[in-house]
């Protein structure tokens, strides 16, 4: 009789810290404002970059880091905006440079080189033929893009371009106007459907350009989904929760 109360009693432990740990997470990732993740290049393995991205009150920001160990240049990133989300637009876009230097250029897509500048093409038209901002290598369509030149394809490489290794990163502001009700940055990143249905889709991607000492070649980098530091948290608790159910069991 003892050993079950203390089974059951162990049982309530172990249900109570499940329910208290699965509340803290979802309410972490509910109010989730940062995220920070890696690209690694498609082809070229030296090709790196590091993305550190965060989202409040309609504002979405990035900081970036060109952190590839060979010759390279980040000209341009796309990503896409959460699904369900009504009336989006760009409202507003600056972009400086890693000396804090104010590199907007005006214009969509820009046309004050060198600098950056945003393409929009949010999909709302795709019955119109309207696939959104076409990436290269069969990467996907993408509904925004920071760009130093016309299209993501092309770009200016020097000074705009982010170059390797530099200390401080390039940061990079979009003011989005829309019902963003209930949403954080991993929608974003995790909540947004590819806009195609390629053989390779992905929610983010940087292109890479002037690799190597001739400048001569290119590059895609993607990224993982990053996983939540609440789920992370979650995942050991229940590791913990369970040893001590069983310890508890066992003195019985």
């Amino acid at each position: 009789m003892q050993n079950k109360l203390k089974r059951q009693f162990g049982s309530k432990i172990v249900i109570g810290g499940f329910v208290l740990l699965l509340t803290l997470a979802f309410a972490s990732l509910s109010w989730a404002s940062t995220v920070t993740f890696n690209v690694a290049g498609f082809s070229f393995d030296e090709i790196s970059g590091k993305i550190k991205m965060s989202y409040s009150a309609g504002v979405l920001s990035f900081e970036i880091w060109n952190t590839s160990s060979i010759d390279s240049s980040i000209t341009g990133f796309a990503f896409n905006v959460p699904d369900g989300i009504t009336g989006i637009g760009v409202g507003g876009f600056s972009a400086y440079n890693n000396d804090s230097v104010l590199i907007t250029a005006s214009g969509e897509p820009p046309t004050a080189p060198p600098g950056w500048g945003y393409l929009e093409e949010i999909n709302n038209e795709i019955i119109e033929g309207n696939l959104g901002i076409n990436t290269p290598g069969n990467f996907g369509f993408f509904d925004i893009a920071g760009v130093t030149g016309p299209s993501f394809n092309g770009g200016n490489v020097f000074p705009a371009g982010i170059q390797q290794q530099l200390e401080d990163p390039f940061i990079f502001s979009f003011i989005l106007a829309g019902d963003f009700v209930g949403i954080d940055v991993y929608s974003f990143l995790i909540n947004s459907e590819p806009k195609n249905n390629n053989t390779r889709t992905q929610t983010f991607v940087a292109r890479f350009q002037a690799i190597g000492p001739d400048n001569e070649d290119s590059d895609i980098g993607t990224y993982a989904v990053p996983i939540p530091g609440a789920i992370l948290l979650l995942g050991s608790g229940i590791l913990g929760l369970a040893g001590l159910r069983k310890k508890f069991i066992g003195r019985g």
